[in-house]
């Protein structure tokens, strides 16, 4: 469906990969998300109930994954999972900064002392 300048599609795989080309461009070409468009597109999961759950469990929110728990967003074809994080790291810096360093690849040196820490760890019971 179009609508004045901007672009929301409904359904999942088949009608999004028609459109995906113009859903780039809209989304990258100055228009942005409004609140009750839908992110999850499988699971018409809208970024005002994204934000609003993000807010109601902000003590627990550790990592953009858990946003999966608000509808199933991001589990359906997995087109939105981009969107998510991005949306969880504008909403959660410290967070995302700690899931990103979680993931990010370790030096030699960190790996070898890391794997020290693990083993004692594990010694200790």
């Amino acid at each position: 469906m179009h609508v004045g300048t901007r672009h929301v599609f409904r359904g999942c795989a088949d009608s999004m990969y028609e459109g995906q080309s113009n859903q780039l461009f809209t989304l990258t070409h100055g228009h942005l998300m409004e609140l009750d468009d839908e992110v999850c597109l499988c699971f018409h999961v809208s970024k005002r109930k994204l934000l609003s759950y993000m807010r109601v469990n902000q003590v627990r929110m550790r990592r953009a994954s858990q946003l999966s728990e608000c509808g199933g967003a991001g589990t359906g074809c997995g087109w939105c999972v981009g969107y998510l994080k991005r949306l969880f790291a504008q909403q959660n810096p410290e967070a995302a900064e700690a899931e990103a360093a979680h993931h990010a690849e370790p030096t030699h040196e960190e790996h070898r002392s890391g794997r020290t820490v693990y083993l004692k760890k594990k010694e200790e019971g």
